[in-house]
């Protein structure tokens, strides 16, 4: 009898406090998922702070010291500058809030290095694609592909015909451009040219715009290499998980917030006082005879 009442009372008292506690925690996460601001850009979902990484999605940590820092995302083991983050929607027509993200990501260190005269930091990029989502090039990159050669190395005449300049390096190293097919060939990172023996293939992307400077300015060579990297380039943000998406965008209309579980590995969404029902587009049939 006295079990039979305390599972009772267990029971009442779940079934009264549980709820207000998912809400609760609900309200804490949605407020901890508010668009957050580093140098003097406003980051959200799928990217995140290191202090709340249930906001975005895995890796897409911004690296902020503090509010006015210059934001960094880590690619290939590196972090980049993020410069630019462009979003619109990624369908005006519909009621979906999810949109479209372009940011314009620099390597600062290799700008440095080669500012200073070294090509030590010439590496190629490789960008780590997540089952929820990834970065990609969108069309418009150009493709920019450098061999790194010995000063001393001697080379055939029909490698220096296709070569658009060439810079040197204070470690011993010339630095040669490749004049590729059209300034507007998509980035090779296991592209099949062929070094010759003795060099090494770097493939980076660059803005279409910047590949044109380096074809057409008299400036420099060194200078307007260094001025297309301290540039940039494009990298834009898509879903690669349907059900994932899906998720999200059902979020977005119960007017939540986007956020990552990472032990159940799937997009969640966090509402303020609960979430809205969705709402759902009225559908009219014509009938007739």
């Amino acid at each position: 009898m006295v079990r039979s009442f305390m599972l009772l009372l267990f029971i009442i008292v779940v079934c009264t406090f549980l709820p207000i506690f998912i809400l609760s925690t609900s309200d804490t996460s949605y407020d901890d998922c508010s668009p957050f601001k580093c140098g003097n850009i406003n980051f959200s979902f799928p990217f995140y702070s290191h202090l709340n990484s249930i906001c975005g999605l895995p890796g897409f940590e911004i690296s902020c010291e503090n509010s006015s820092s210059d934001p960094r995302l880590l690619l290939s083991g590196r972090l980049y500058h993020v410069k630019n983050l462009e979003m619109t929607l990624s369908n005006p027509i519909s009621d979906s809030s999810l949109m479209n993200t372009l940011i314009t990501v620099v390597d600062p260190q290799l700008v440095k290095d080669l500012t200073a005269g070294s090509c030590e930091s010439f590496y190629n990029l490789s960008i780590a694609n997540t089952s929820t989502g990834s970065l990609n090039l969108p069309p418009g990159s150009a493709n920019l592909t450098l061999f790194k050669c010995p000063k001393k190395l001697s080379l055939s005449k029909e490698f220096t015909d296709k070569v658009v300049n060439n810079v040197s390096c204070n470690d011993g190293d010339q630095l040669y451009v490749w004049r590729n097919r059209t300034q507007f060939d998509p980035p090779l990172f296991n592209s099949v040219v062929l070094a010759p023996s003795g060099c090494l293939a770097v493939f980076l992307p660059v803005s279409g715009f910047g590949y044109l400077l380096l074809n057409a300015s008299d400036a420099d060579q060194r200078t307007k290499l260094i001025q297309v990297l301290d540039a940039g380039f494009l990298l834009g943000w898509k879903w690669s998980n349907i059900e994932a998406q899906e998720a999200c965008e059902e979020c977005h209309k119960r007017r939540g917030r986007c956020g990552y579980d990472g032990s159940l590995k799937k997009v969640v969404c966090f509402c303020k006082g609960g979430c809205e029902k969705s709402k759902r587009k009225k559908q009219l049939f014509i009938t007739g005879n």
